[in-house]
């Protein structure tokens, strides 16, 4: 049983990371002059090294069985690195509210189909209504009008920051199916 004290650090550790992760879209508007790719890498590289600190000890006592899975290991990592770079580069260029929908969006969706890929996943008809609705929204908010567009950059495209969502949402779903295998596989 877990006790109270350890639950609550849990609980605020996770409203934590919730409030800083949901703000690094808003937060990279605020430094206009530093482009998407360097604020990406910055996330990705002290990210990467905080997470590696933390847990050295579990990667250097499961190092064997990381070894076995590099093909799978080597994926995630590319994964992980586009996705911050393709992230920051779709709000940029589609503005926040319609770079972080379709990247956050869509991720769901290419992870079932990276499921069916793999393991041939059938979705019910509750999560293909929703899906349904999920896309359905999407595209309202991606050619509506001000669908975030005031936040763009001048040099900003939405056809291309949408593109870049996507490429951010199959990034993260791919990365998440690696961890994934990663796990049960030892």
């Amino acid at each position: 049983m877990q006790s109270s004290k350890s639950y609550f650090l849990g609980v605020a550790a996770i409203i934590a990371a919730s409030t800083i992760w949901g703000t690094t879209g808003t937060a990279a508007t605020f430094a206009p002059e530093v482009g998407a790719a360097a604020i990406g890498a910055a996330a990705m590289g002290l990210g990467g090294l905080a997470q590696a600190a933390i847990a050295w000890r579990g990667i250097i006592a499961s190092r064997k069985a990381l070894a076995d899975q590099w093909r799978i290991l080597m994926l995630g990592a590319i994964c992980v690195a586009i996705y911050p770079l393709a992230f920051y580069a779709s709000m940029r260029m589609a503005g926040v509210t319609i770079g972080t929908v379709i990247s956050l969006g869509s991720a769901p969706l290419l992870s079932a189909g990276i499921e069916y890929r793999q393991s041939g996943f059938r979705p019910s008809l509750r999560w293909l209504a929703g899906a349904t609705i999920g896309i359905i929204g999407m595209v309202l908010l991606s050619i509506s009008e001000d669908g975030g567009s005031h936040a763009v950059s001048a040099d900003g495209s939405p056809l291309i920051g949408s593109l870049l969502g996507l490429v951010a949402g199959f990034t993260y779903a791919l990365y998440s199916s690696c961890a994934r295998q990663l796990m049960q596989g030892g």
